[in-house]
């Protein structure tokens, strides 16, 4: 008898020689055994969403700092002419790309932890229009609270950024509005910069909120945190199927180049062929090679996961309405229709959640987009010099260190406080006389 024979196991045997009892208990401990990994499953999922909720990460070493940064209105004699280039614009704004990059190379936070509780890694930066004035806001957690003060300062050395308690937009009879902004395309479409715009893309939102009233308010919020590298690989493929000749609309499907399509099937074998030759002899349309130009530009540069949260207070619910659609257009000119990106709004099906996470600065997964730090840097910088909007909070004076030579005792003056420090400043109580 071969060794093939001599083991051959079937379930009847099986069944025949497990016990009619011996069976069912098996089949029992087998039910049981999977019903308590689902129920693990469940509660797990169950207790992360709850942790999540109530803001396990915003207390203790999680809590976030808030700083309100204002800059000169001039800073050299130059900045006081009013006709200004574009190179000079694009350089101006530039500056704050290096400020994303910094954050973009933060390495992102991954593993069990960081799924259950949520990642704490996020910045907010943020554009409020409050008591008429329009303020510039930066939210960091409290272990990069310095490292958000250092990049600031290194790229705005005549910034002044301060600790600040938190403002209320909100009024107790006033009626609030709140709405997300989300790409139309995949994220890996970009959208128009400043590089790609005349003037400062930053007045079209702040002439919005210059035409606030008394009693109102609006806050743009920037929620950011260093996305994953694979946020590329969906953009990158596309633009390869369309490098293959696909059209656009083939390659956001997600076809593959020789996949024959539902219509194929009722053609011949020629015509197949045919329409398989012409594809491969296929050359890409100028709009087509600005496509895959956009796309691989933006994969060439950091990315950041972003939420765009909008948040509106008013007296009335038609004008908070129209405050809201107003700051939604002020959009409208980073969308490129034909072959990048635009910006659609997305209404929240709960407006206590938008205006729950707008409060506490909280990440929303649901309403993710990414962006490269070119892009970041055209939706959020400091107002630059020839900004006209009025009601801007500029740094009225500018703020300088107090001499090395200072005494260290004698009539106390006061504290001298420049670039986050504190120190104490004395004056001499006896002055030599002379002859």
């Amino acid at each position: 008898m071969s060794l093939l024979a001599a083991t051959t196991f079937t379930e009847e045997n099986f069944a025949s020689s497990v016990p009619a009892g011996g069976a069912s208990w098996l089949v029992a401990a087998v039910f049981w055994f999977w019903g308590l990994v689902l129920a693990t499953i469940l509660v797990l999922f169950a207790f992360r969403a709850f942790m999540i909720f109530v803001g396990h990460r915003r207390q203790g070493q999680y809590a976030m700092k808030l700083f309100l940064l204002a800059v000169p209105k001039f800073r050299s004699e130059e900045e006081t002419s009013k006709q200004v280039t574009k190179e000079q614009k694009n350089e101006a704004i530039a500056v704050a790309e290096s400020l994303f990059a910094s954050i973009g190379g933060i390495k992102h936070q991954h593993g069990f932890f960081a799924w259950l509780f949520g990642r704490d890694d996020h910045f907010s930066f943020e554009i409020v229009c409050h008591q008429k004035l329009i303020k510039f806001y930066i939210a960091a957690p409290v272990r990069f609270a310095e490292l958000i003060e250092q990049q600031i300062l290194a790229q705005y050395p005549d910034a002044h950024i301060e600790e600040t308690e938190d403002y209320n937009l909100f009024t107790p009879t006033g009626v609030i509005l709140g709405a997300y902004l989300q790409f139309a395309r995949p994220v890996g479409f970009p959208i128009r910069t400043y590089k790609d715009i005349e003037s400062d893309p930053m007045s079209a939102i702040t002439n919005t909120f210059s035409k606030i009233e008394e009693g109102e308010g609006t806050a743009v919020q920037y929620i950011v945190r260093t996305a994953k590298p694979s946020w590329r690989d969906e953009g990158l493929a596309i633009a390869r199927r369309i490098q293959s000749g696909m059209s656009l609309a083939e390659a956001l499907a997600g076809k593959k180049k020789n996949e024959r399509g539902l219509l194929d099937d009722l053609r011949t074998k020629e015509e197949v062929q045919k329409r398989q030759s012409t594809r491969d002899e296929h050359r890409l349309s100028p709009q087509e090679e600005e496509t895959v130009k956009r796309i691989e530009e933006k994969a060439s540069k950091s990315g950041m996961e972003v939420n765009i949260r909008i948040v509106v207070s008013a007296a009335a619910g038609a004008r908070a309405e129209a405050i809201l659609q107003n700051t939604v257009n002020a959009f409208s000119q980073f969308n490129i229709y034909e072959y990048g990106n635009k910006f659609e709004r997305a209404i929240p099906h709960s407006k206590k959640r938008v205006i729950r996470k707008f409060i506490f600065r909280d990440w929303e997964g649901g309403q993710r987009v990414v962006f490269n730090t070119q892009e970041m840097a055209s939706l959020w910088h400091p107002p630059l010099p020839w900004t006209d909007t009025p009601n801007i909070y500029w740094l009225r004076a500018r703020r300088a260190p107090a001499p090395i030579n200072t005494p260290i005792e004698g009539l106390f003056l006061g504290n001298n406080i420049y670039r986050g420090g504190t120190k104490p400043v004395f004056i001499k109580t006896a002055w030599p006389v002379r002859d």
